[in-house]
């Protein structure tokens, strides 16, 4: 969407930090006046609101994010982060006349946020309020005492107005207990935009707000939670073509509300449009119910289930409309390769499948390259008969000499045909196929004929162990049927998915990036060689269940689990963290620089604690190779700890093969090296089991306990 696209990433950014700076808060009666969404333009696109965040904290610390952020291990590893936030907080509190650690009583009672468009120069604003009357008179004080030399402050008529400049783009105003803030944009714009919205504010101006847009008030009148802790509002006025080809509308909107109850996220989703059409509606809308028995056809080890109906034909037509901006390159050789050869696929397949349809991936494998599990999509067989001559007359056409692809056709258990790439002739005698080409280059798509449902998958290989394991008995995991059986009757579509074997090995294979992304960048405020291990997330993580009904009006969608948006937000949200925090510290760096005089920055301590001598180019050549055995060894010990729970008694445990690692813990070693002194790395376990010290004696072969010329990494 336009709005939203040229926020960019400060939008998100600004977002993400929504929820979790109400995490500061604490039980406070909430400050009378108007809301955000009484003051902002009727064309807003974006809006966003936690009403009552003491409510919302209250509810949230049962939530499994809080359980996660409260494991020892995620504290101790955002710890740092954490400490220099406080500082920074104290240090403002401080230049402010108030006490340090004064902002835990400084709540924020009502946090909202909004992309509001503005056709002039310099696009669109993010536009952040926040109701905190005591923390917003402690901000003013602090600005009228220490505002930063980019920040430019005036008062006029009761209110605080600041202008940004120079990496602080902005334009915010405080007034009334509380602070509304304009980002992105030009200047003029950013003006364009809050000025009004703070006037409204002050003056309880009942104009035309997005309070009573009919397009605001149709979606918000959809949702079936009534007192969430969160509330959302899109507007579809400005979808990009991409999305309009979908079949998502350009009039009307969508409506999310967000509620705890009990431990558990319960999404609420409204869209508000007679106008769906195309993919969307051929996929969400068609008002037929989910056939439920289509749930006992998920294999074992089932991490992703979707279940519903579908009108193949309008899917096929919405896709190819879809794909019609790449006509030169794909749909329109496609459509003159039917023609030539006197071909009938996409008919065929339209007027033989469906309408019962259902999605399912597997968890992933041990030792996959990218641990993504294998995906597969099933459609109900009306008439095997046809489809399976249409294919075998595709097959019999694309091997033929010259041909841009081949088929593979086997029959064993059922008819597998694989799409391939063809050979070097075939590619050079059709060169409009060279997008295709690309695609088979990484994939071999693949559709089997199995009873009486065709299945497809991206990868032959995976379709065949999966033809000849669904030929076998096999019995649905409980947990999905149970979560299935949650969907009322009439869903048009239902859904189960379970995040943590997926998270588990992504996660993981992600770590394995950690060390060289550690050496590489600088002045971060945690060490990312002590991230968490996946079990601390994924124990207190839980499958999730939702799905769709259609109804007058719109389409309604519904979702509950153990995370929600809060959840996917706060890695965003400590990220920009990080990223204002390593902003600060380079600028401080470079101003020490200027302000010395110095040719270069001064050195950054590395983890090695010095006696003082200066050390040669030599000495730390071997320091870092240290340190980089140790960090691998380091994180060899945490997962095997993860998966046994408790530490190795000897890094010799850490060599032996398991069934799912082969290769050890540490793949690629035979054996533990010695240190580049020639010593052995010294390890030991904790006698409570609860920790271990590992590290390197250095040059003098003496254990100095970590002081000296000792080697470490934590």
């Amino acid at each position: 969407m336009r709005s939203v696209s040229r926020v960019g990433i400060r939008g998100s950014l600004a977002l993400a930090c929504v929820v979790p700076l109400a995490f500061v808060g604490a039980r406070h009666e909430r400050a009378p006046g108007r809301r955000l969404v009484d003051a902002l333009p009727s064309d807003t696109a974006v809006y966003l609101e936690v009403p009552d965040v003491s409510k919302t904290l209250e509810r949230a610390r049962s939530l499994p994010l809080a359980r996660i952020l409260r494991e020892e291990e995620v504290h101790d590893f955002l710890a740092p982060l954490a400490t220099k936030l406080r500082a920074r907080l104290d240090e403002i509190l401080i230049a402010a006349g108030e006490k340090p650690d004064a902002w835990r009583n400084c709540p924020v009672e009502t946090a909202e946020l909004a992309v509001v468009p503005h056709e002039g120069s310099g696009g669109d604003a993010l536009v952040v309020r926040f109701v905190a009357p005591r923390a917003v008179s402690a901000a003013e004080a602090w600005l009228e005492k220490a505002a930063p030399k980019e920040v430019t402050v005036r008062r006029e008529d009761g209110v605080t107005w600041i202008e940004g400049e120079r990496g602080f783009d902005l334009r915010g105003a405080l007034f009334g207990g509380q602070v509304v803030v304009a980002i992105g944009g030009s200047a003029t714009s950013r003006a364009s935009v809050l000025d009004p919205v703070v006037r409204r504010l002050r003056s309880n101006d009942d104009g035309p707000a997005l309070a009573s847009d009919p397009e605001f008030r149709a979606a918000a009148a959809g949702l079936q939670a009534k007192q969430p802790d969160g509330f959302g509002f899109l507007r579809f006025s400005d979808v990009e073509p991409g999305l309009a080809a979908l079949g998502v509308p350009k009039s009307g909107a969508l409506a999310v509300a967000e509620t705890y109850v009990d431990g558990r996220v319960i999404d609420d989703v409204f869209v508000s449009s007679g106008e769906i059409r195309g993919l969307l509606r051929a996929l969400v809308a068609s008002g037929k119910p989910a056939d439920r028995s289509l749930v006992d056809r998920a294999p074992d080890g089932t991490t992703f289930f979707l279940a519903g109906t579908a009108d193949p034909r309008a899917a096929v037509e919405s896709i190819l409309e879809v794909f019609g901006r790449f006509a030169s390159t794909v749909v329109e050789p496609l459509h003159n390769f039917e023609r030539e050869k006197h071909l009938s696929i996409v008919d065929d397949l339209a007027a033989t499948v469906g309408p019962d349809a259902y999605l399912y991936q597997l968890a992933p494998r041990p030792n996959q390259p990218i641990p993504i599990g294998d995906l597969f999509l099933a459609l109900r067989l009306r008439d095997r008969a046809r489809l399976e001559q249409s294919l075998d007359k595709l097959a019999a056409v694309a091997n033929e000499p010259g041909s841009a692809i081949s088929v593979e056709v086997k029959r064993d258990r059922a008819p597998i045909y694989t799409v391939r790439q063809a050979g070097a002739e075939g590619r050079e005698a059709s060169r409009s196929f060279n997008l295709l080409d690309r695609v088979l280059t990484a994939t071999s798509p693949s559709i089997a004929l199995l009873d009486d449902w065709v299945l497809l998958s991206y990868n032959a290989a995976s379709l065949k162990n999966e033809v000849r394991r669904l030929s076998k008995p096999r019995e649905t995991p409980r947990e999905l049927k149970d979560a299935i059986a949650r969907a009322p009757e009439g869903a048009t579509w239902v859904l189960y998915s379970d995040p943590r074997p997926p998270f588990r090995a992504l996660y993981d294979w992600a770590g394995s990036f950690v060390p060289m992304l550690g050496g590489a960048v600088q002045d971060l405020a945690i060490d990312l060689n002590r991230l968490p291990m996946a079990s601390s997330i994924t124990k207190h993580l839980g499958p999730r269940v939702a799905w769709s009904t259609s109804g007058k009006g719109g389409i309604r969608l519904h979702a509950e689990g153990s995370f929600g948006v809060e959840t996917l937000l706060t890695p965003i949200a400590i990220g920009a963290a990080l990223a204002a925090d390593r902003e600060t510290a380079v600028r401080k760096r470079l101003a020490e620089r200027m302000d010395s005089g110095a040719d270069r920055p001064a050195s950054r301590p590395g983890n090695r604690r010095s006696t003082g001598a200066p050390a040669s180019m030599g000495s730390g050549d071997l320091d870092a190779r240290a340190r980089s055995d140790i960090r691998k060894v380091d994180t060899a010990v945490r997962i095997f700890r993860a998966e046994h729970g408790a530490y190795p008694a000897t890094l010799a445990e850490l060599l032996q093969p398991t069934d799912d690692r082969p290769q050890g813990y540490l793949p690629g070693w035979s054996e533990i090296p010695n240190d580049p002194w020639g010593a052995a790395y010294h390890y030991v376990r904790k006698a409570d089991g609860r920790g271990y010290e590992l590290r390197s004696f250095g040059p003098n072969h003496a254990d100095d306990a970590g002081g000296g010329d000792d080697v470490f990494d934590r």
